[in-house]
């Protein structure tokens, strides 16, 4: 559930060499000249070359290294901020029904040959884009600060997943100070504080991040979260109701919006406050939103057939037959 990524059947089970060969022809000759920009025809058979390396020939285990690399300077280079949690989904383990499963234990992910390899790849950017600000020293092109700040970024994240909190924290401290204005690196913060134990100074750095783009609606969300986990309820309210409509309230604007994750994140902390009243009253106001989703498909089915979108119409019956087993409910 933390670690996500690219996961369909042909990177979730253990293949034979000649499967992993016929899927990795069919997504770089066939797929990749079809979908040059799909991101998937690119990340996916990074894992299927993975597969082929771990107990693959020398060959093998170098075409994995020099796949691994070109995919992890594009992100750098391009400043996507999710890299590493995108390759998080390479910490593949082994289990006994012939599939793979992530590796979520902070242990098992330390000790796993990919972490390993990854964060080498990551220690050596840094230390070529500090002495001659290039990724690799093979490289021509001279590389904009920018990237040696994603490359921080990028193993802090990294660091997070084996709860290394401190080093990730170092890393963080040396974003700020290279770029200050980058929300991103507080909300990382924020979520390396937290899971160190840290919840105040985790709402202090979220609320930098906040302050910085006041009509990020994400960033005032998560600091919303963020108050409600530390029991604050006042000042969550406060922090939520500025994206929200005066004119009826801010407590009538989020019931009306059927926002059911504040809902349930303020049930929780009355529950740990013990107002178990006013917590039991956010928990029925989830409740009803679910019956008046339920009950509004009634009219939606008239409409349908109607303006006759059957699309749209067969879509709703799908989903509304999965409802009650959303998260939120």
């Amino acid at each position: 559930k933390e670690q996500g990524g690219m996961d369909p059947p042909a990177t979730k089970f253990q293949l034979t060499k000649e499967q992993s060969r016929s899927l990795l022809d069919l997504y770089q000759n066939d797929l990749l000249p079809q979908y040059p920009k799909s991101l998937a025809t690119k990340r996916i058979p990074l894992t299927i070359l993975w597969q082929l390396a771990v107990s693959g020939t020398d060959e093998a285990k170098k075409g994995w290294s020099v796949a691994l690399d070109t995919y992890m300077r594009k992100g750098l280079t391009k400043g996507v901020p999710s890299l590493s949690h995108d390759l998080s989904s390479l910490l593949l383990v082994a289990s006994s029904d012939n599939q793979y499963q992530l590796a979520l234990d902070p242990t098992d992910v330390k000790n796993h040959a990919q972490y390993g390899q990854i964060l080498e790849l990551l220690d050596d950017y840094i230390t070529n884009l500090r002495e001659r600000s290039q990724l690799t020293s093979s490289d021509e092109k001279k590389e904009p600060p920018s990237t040696l700040f994603w490359v921080w970024y990028c193993r802090a994240g990294w660091y997070e997943l084996s709860a290394q909190y401190s080093l990730a924290l170092e890393d963080i401290a040396r974003c700020r100070e290279h770029t200050p204005t980058a929300v991103d690196v507080y909300e990382l913060e924020a979520r390396i504080l937290h899971k160190a134990g840290s919840l105040e100074k985790a709402i202090e750095s979220m609320d930098v991040g906040r302050v910085l783009d006041l009509q990020d609606r994400y960033m005032n969300n998560e600091t919303t979260r963020y108050l409600l986990w530390n029991n604050q309820p006042k000042e969550a309210l406060e922090k939520i109701s500025m994206f929200l409509s005066q004119k009826e309230g801010p407590v009538q604007s989020l019931y009306d919006m059927q926002c059911s994750w504040y809902e349930l994140e303020l049930a929780a902390c009355l529950e740990r406050q013990e107002q178990y009243g006013r917590a039991l009253k956010q928990y029925a106001a989830v409740l009803g939103h679910f019956d008046d989703i339920h009950e509004d498909q009634f009219d939606f089915h008239s409409y349908c057939i109607r303006k006759v979108t059957m699309r749209a119409y067969t879509d709703v019956l799908k989903w509304e037959d999965a409802l009650w087993d959303q998260p939120y409910y």
